[in-house]
């Protein structure tokens, strides 16, 4: 069984806002509420640690990840209990391809890079999937930006498999 996943997030907006909040009230209650698989590969939703965070909006840059998820504009509805500090501080994130190389040294110790910043911006996912690619790390982007069709970029497919084939199956 594969014990945990190190996740970088993109993007500390509403979905980010959900996801490190379900993350957090699983753990606390066992709850599935919204969860359609709560397992995948041997992974459960307690299993998804976030280790790097990545912004461009200045007010969320430098903070911990707990309090920059709940900044406005975001309006994801609080699951119960406040969040302790995470240890995790928001970073200056990528506006174009500058400095993927900085990125990708941030990404040290994160095995995927969930890429949910808003669409539109397909330099800006093609720049963090490079990022992603230099790291070393799996890439999952949730957004409609057509990355995932760019065969330079396919870097998921190859972690995942290494992943499973160093633990064994599920």
């Amino acid at each position: 069984m594969i014990g945990s996943v190190k996740v970088g997030v993109v993007g500390v907006g509403n979905n980010t806002s959900a996801l490190v909040q379900g993350i957090d009230l699983h753990r606390r209650t066992g709850s599935l509420i919204g969860v359609r698989h709560p397992e995948v590969a041997g992974l459960g939703v307690g299993d998804v640690e976030v280790v790097a965070a990545f912004a461009t909006s200045p007010v969320r840059v430098g903070r911990d990840l707990h309090e920059a998820i709940f900044l406005p504009p975001n309006n994801f509805p609080r699951l119960g209990a406040d969040l302790a500090p995470s240890g995790v501080l928001v970073q200056r994130g990528l506006v174009d391809s500058a400095e993927v190389q900085r990125v990708a040294d941030a990404l040290a110790g994160a095995e995927v890079l969930l890429f949910s910043a808003p669409s539109g911006r397909p330099a800006t996912a093609r720049a963090y999937a490079e990022a992603a690619l230099l790291a070393g790390v799996g890439f999952v982007n949730t957004t409609s930006d057509p990355i995932a069709r760019d065969p330079a970029r396919r870097t998921s497919a190859t972690w995942w498999s290494s992943r499973t084939r160093s633990t064994g199956p599920s």
